[in-house]
């Protein structure tokens, strides 16, 4: 596997293989925060309490999935010259979450399961969710590049602007 696929890996995943693919992740990160008591809120916000049902780890992933989908894709109607296709963009922003894994992930490992605010562990934890956060923003840059095809100059505002929204 190449790095390149690591960081665009929408040259040659689209259409309904990353529509699949992308549930898939999705359904595995939620299962993974719900085991791990790892709430991701949006990009910007994380969590930790195991005090709530799969379901509701479901609806709070899957609400900020649709969100990003529903902003990404207009921001693509605002910007591209050209029609896309609404299943393209829905795969390639669920597969761009993949890096979220990392933080659930993370605190299945024993000195991650417990421990005090503000301590070592805390402060990796955090890390891996913010290195999961960068790289989930740029392949979610690379997804909206390629389901999208903006061509207007402000395409890079445009998408900055929509991950605010989001």
């Amino acid at each position: 596997m190449s790095l390149a696929l690591l960081y665009n890996p929408f040259t040659k995943i689209a259409g309904y293989e990353a529509l699949v693919l992308g549930v898939v992740i999705h359904l595995l990160v939620t299962w993974l925060a719900s085991l791990t008591g790892t709430h991701m809120i949006g990009y910007t916000d994380i969590t930790l309490a195991s005090d709530a049902p799969f379901w509701f780890f479901l609806a709070e992933m899957s609400a900020h999935a649709v969100i990003t989908v529903l902003i990404i894709g207009t921001a693509g109607l605002v910007l591209a010259h050209s029609r896309f296709r609404w299943i393209d963009v829905m795969g390639t922003v669920l597969l761009s979450r993949a890096p979220l894994v990392l933080a659930p992930l993370v605190r299945l490992f024993p000195p991650f399961k417990s421990f005090f605010v503000l301590s070592p562990v805390f402060y990796l934890i955090n890390l891996a969710f913010i290195i999961a956060v960068i790289w989930s923003i740029a392949l979610l840059y690379h997804a909206f590049k390629v389901s999208c095809n903006p061509k207007s100059r402000f395409s890079t505002l445009g998408f900055i602007g929509a991950i605010i929204l989001s």
